[in-house]
């Protein structure tokens, strides 16, 4: 004897037909143990996602390390993580915004279970002072425009810059020939100085001036100084622009 599914109007299984089939396969899969490994899978999988994503992974520390020019107050917050689940923070997003600081050589974001996220950061380090008439600003050796500050125990430049913005550069020649001079002679500079007219200007504390002029050349107009210096010759102005024909008076 054969049996016949029943059909509807359109030719196609009836509903008893279709619940039958359905028991039969939830019948199959019970039998072979299918359905309890689905429904721990799934119970599994909800608390999992409850167990990520609850309140006891939520950020509530970001520690800051390595920030010297930089606020760590203000650093943590632009990692806009408090709050976020651990899970959810992504590291390398914050990295790539806190590089955007013009003193940040680098930084390191890493989370911490339960909730904690550390960033660590390696400033550039300041080198001098270029003060403009907006202000002084932080430049390092490799001439650039790291914050709007003063540090003290540094060289200082006075200029008649334009108005130059963190993130800016100075010329690294101009950089390099204010640290020469401040390790040469140092001590003796009463004022370091920089203007179009003149390029780099030094004043000693004896009220000597002595005009350097552009980057260029700068190491032999160094040594032309200090061959002059050797020299007992009676001079307060000492013009190297030119260090194949010095000129004093």
């Amino acid at each position: 004897m054969t049996s016949t599914a029943r059909t509807d109007r359109r030719g196609q299984p009836s509903a008893r037909s279709r619940s039958h089939r359905m028991g039969s396969w939830f019948s199959v899969v019970a039998r072979t143990g299918r359905l309890p490994a689905f429904i721990v899978a799934c119970s599994c999988t909800v608390l999992l996602y409850g167990f990520l994503f609850s309140g006891d992974f939520a950020v509530n520390d970001v520690t800051v390390r390595g920030a010297q020019l930089g606020d760590a107050r203000e650093i943590a917050g632009t990692t806009e993580a408090f709050g976020a689940s651990v899970f959810r923070v992504q590291p390398d997003r914050i990295a790539e915004r806190l590089a955007e600081h013009p003193y940040v050589e680098r930084v390191v974001v890493e989370t911490r279970l339960p909730s904690r996220v550390v960033v660590t950061l390696t400033e550039r380090e300041p080198a001098l002072v270029w003060v403009t008439n907006d202000g002084p600003l932080l430049v390092d050796r490799y001439g650039h425009v790291l914050k709007d500050a003063d540090q003290d125990g540094l060289p200082q430049v006075e200029s008649d810059s334009v108005r130059l913005q963190p993130g800016g550069a100075i010329e690294t020649g101009k950089i390099s020939a204010v640290l020469a001079l401040q390790e040469e002679i140092g001590p003796d500079i009463q004022v370091i100085t920089w203007n179009q007219r003149n390029g780099l200007t030094v004043q000693l504390h004896d009220g000597r001036l002595i005009i350097f002029g552009e980057s260029d050349r700068f190491p032999l107009k160094m040594a032309v100084y200090q061959e002059v210096s050797t020299r007992d010759l009676p001079w307060w102005v000492l013009d190297l622009r030119e260090p194949d024909r010095p000129y004093y008076e």
